[in-house]
């Protein structure tokens, strides 16, 4: 059943006006054509494969927009996770991060997180040139993600020099700086880089309320994070077409945060004690890739890559118990230590050849290896004395990949094209634990694909997609770890098997220049999920637990795009206007450890973004509002649940000059709070932080 949520008759009414107001323009709308922009959504018409695409001439003047957080969580069908107004990770379709992957420039970058996520707010948007979702995944994309993959692709070094400086202020403490250059210097040469400075200060305040409603703890906890990205690519150029470039990145990430926790009595008002909390966090990501697009033919291209990037972590966190008289309790007092590192080589090359057999085909065959090698070990030391960590915490695991695909795009005539392919994917896993065990496991799986599109007018198309796609296990489920805490007693798993899913997409788009309308059915079938269950093994009178492969699953939905310019219009007060919107429906079940079934834990059944963008020709002032709204996620016996959220960013920029403009961001305007629903009764509130930054950007 579909709910008409604040976004949806937004979106509707917007809609509504828009087709009142240009009715007599619908059937002949012209290109839209201010100021060198373009209509961003034709591809739609083509695309072998379904993906929604938002590029640099949209994003740049929206709101936020200096990270890529900034403008991934209004794409469609996606939320972000972190506290609110921290957006750090991508949850595709309404799932955990656990099932989302995001590539920048072709590469999974390495990264903390044990569930295989990327944090988005570590890479500014200053060389970002699109960013794309994959809905559904031809054999030339990996298969590991099975709600979708987020493609970050970086902007092309331009045929003439470019300048870009940035800087911007929000209070006291947050800061930004970027400069971007970029230039062909003759017919070979080409440089293009930037280098990004961010201060990006955090409060928070969380509030834990009992089942009878009395508050039991407050925190507030006050974080400073400060990025620095780096980002280059030098291009040498030879022959016909032909690239050869070396790609650096260097990002460092610093946080510092401070955390103070209040514990309550009974009666919620007088406090008991209080634990005093302090951790520095320092990630720093190094990699350098070099690839080559080398053109045998007119007809045949070899494009190749060979790059190694790593990631290093290392935290620091102590814990001061105290007493309400906040005097400190020596003997409780903690100290913790964890340092991680993931690092990998990975090699890919992909020959392209164009052929005829009474129609035009592109055929592509590649082979790509990734070498990973992750670690992690955390001590916890209490009164200076090392206590006894979760075994799950200390693990080694080395990661082959390798994989080879084929795929053939048939273009049948002008309307109609179909690609079929099929790739092979083989991963040899080696997982020891702190104890010395060792696990071995190698899983090879063969994964077909095929996709169709049909292009019934030059306005209107059709597609549809089918594949199986996978999602390979958590690292620290990996390894061979067993836990004993006097309670119960878990073990890792080195067998794990990835799960699959049949996937798939079917939908229309309409594409002209001023209207666009989009609609995309998918779905999931989905195999062998993970989840912790009891073997029946019972030692020492504890029950032994492990993560196995044990249930099934579905996911399903529609997600609906929009987009209306309102250029056409008679009417000269209202042709500055443009509206996007888009609107995803979800639904899904999944078997639990207790034979129930229920919704995927942490998934919404809604989501939606409204963008309004006005700009007033007569001073070029840009103003873009955007509206996001996440419906609540449903609490049950087993999950915890969400109150529904509603954010609202603005931007307003002011060109002066030539080359210079002043602009004014603000995001959490509403100063948007989260409730969680615990399912013991108690509810935790956690408030956000509603953040104005002032800013100049010139181009030269």
């Amino acid at each position: 059943m579909i709910k008409v949520t604040p976004l949806v008759s937004l979106s509707l009414l917007a809609l509504s006006i828009a087709n009142s107001v240009s009715a007599q323009e619908v059937t002949s709308l012209p290109t839209l054509n201010v100021e060198g922009e373009v209509v961003l959504e034709e591809h739609r018409l083509k695309d072998s494969a379904p993906k929604a695409t938002v590029k640099r001439e949209v994003f740049a003047k929206q709101a936020g927009a200096q990270l890529i957080n900034d403008v991934i969580k209004r794409m469609p069908g996606l939320y972000t996770g972190g506290a609110p107004g921290e957006n750090k990770d991508v949850r595709l379709r309404g799932l955990d991060k656990e099932f989302s992957r995001v590539e920048f420039d072709g590469v999974q970058l390495p990264d903390s997180g044990e569930k295989r996520e990327m944090n988005i707010n570590r890479i500014p948007t200053s060389l970002v040139d699109e960013i794309s979702i994959i809905r559904n995944n031809t054999a030339e994309h990996e298969a590991d993600g099975l709600a979708g993959r987020v493609q970050i692709k970086m902007r092309e070094i331009p045929l003439e020099e470019q300048l870009e400086l940035s800087i911007a202020g929000s209070g006291v403490d947050g800061k930004q700086a970027a400069i971007n250059y970029g230039n062909r210097f003759n017919a070979h040469w080409g440089l293009q880089g930037t280098l990004s400075y961010i201060d990006n200060p955090l409060s928070k305040e969380k509030q834990k309320l009992g089942q009878d409603g009395k508050l039991k703890e407050l925190e507030a906890e006050d974080k400073q994070i400060e990025n620095i990205t780096a980002i280059w690519d030098l291009g040498y150029y030879y022959g016909d077409e032909n690239e050869l470039h070396i790609k650096p990145i260097y990002i460092r990430e610093d946080e510092n945060k401070t955390k103070l926790k209040s514990k309550f009595d009974k009666d919620g008002v007088t406090i008991k004690e209080y634990e005093d909390e302090t951790e520095n966090e320092v990630k720093e990501t190094v990699g350098l890739t070099i690839e080559n697009k080398h053109h045998i033919s007119v007809k045949t291209k070899i494009e190749s890559s060979l790059g190694y990037y790593r990631t290093t972590v290392d935290k620091v966190k102590d814990k001061a118990k105290l007493d309400k008289n906040k005097v400190a309790n020596v003997a409780k007092a903690e100290h913790e230590l964890e340092d991680k590192q993931d690092a990998f080589w990975q090699a890919n090359t992909k020959l392209t050849h164009l052929w005829s057999s009474g129609f035009d085909n592109e055929l592509k065959v590649g082979a790509s290896v990734r070498l990973r090698e992750r670690d992690r070990n955390k001590d916890k030391y209490k009164n200076n004395v090392l206590e006894p960590g979760k075994a799950k915490d200390d693990y080694r695991l080395k990661e082959d990949y390798y994989a080879a695909f084929v795929q053939n795009k048939m273009q049948i005539n002008d309307a109609f094209s179909l690609l079929p392919g099929v790739r092979l994917e083989s991963v040899e896993l080696h997982t020891f634990d702190a104890a010395g065990n060792a696990g071995s496991n190698t899983q090879t799986d063969i994964l077909p694909s095929i996709s169709a599109n049909y292009q019934f007018t030059e306005t209107f198309a059709f597609h549809a997609a089918a594949s199986q796609v996978l999602n390979r296990p958590k690292f620290d489920e990996l390894s061979p770890y067993e836990s004993d805490d006097g309670k119960e007693i878990v073990r890792g798993n080195p067998d794990l098997k990835t799960a699959r899913a049949n996937a798939y997409d079917v939908g229309f788009d309409y594409v002209t220049g001023n209207l666009f309308a989009g609609v995309n059915y998918f779905y999931r079938d989905i195999k062998d999920l993970i989840e912790k269950r009891k073997t029946g093994e019972v030692v020492n009178g504890n029950d032994v637990y492990q993560v196995q492969n044990v249930g099934d699953g579905w996911l399903k939905g529609v997600e609906l795009e929009q987009r209306f310019s309102f250029a056409a219009s008679n009417y000269a007060w209202i042709k500055p206007l443009a509206i996007t919107a888009n609107q995803s429906f979800i639904d899904s079940e999944v078997e639990n450890a207790d034979g129930s079934k229920s919704a995927f834990k942490k998934q919404p059944d809604f989501i939606g973004n409204l963008i309004v963008d006005w700009t007033l020709a007569s001073m070029k002032t840009n103003i873009s509002v955007a509206y996001n709204y996440v419906a609540e996620i449903e609490m049950n016996d087993i999950n915890d649940g969400r109150e529904s959220e509603q954010y609202v960013d603005l931007k307003i920029t002011q060109p002066f000059g030539q080359e210079w403009s002043a602009y004014i961001a603000a995001t959490n305007l509403t100063n948007e709070e989260r409730v969680k629903l615990k399912t013991n009764g108690e509810t935790e509130r956690e408030s956000g932080e509603r953040k104005v930054w002032f800013g100049m950007t010139g181009r030269f």
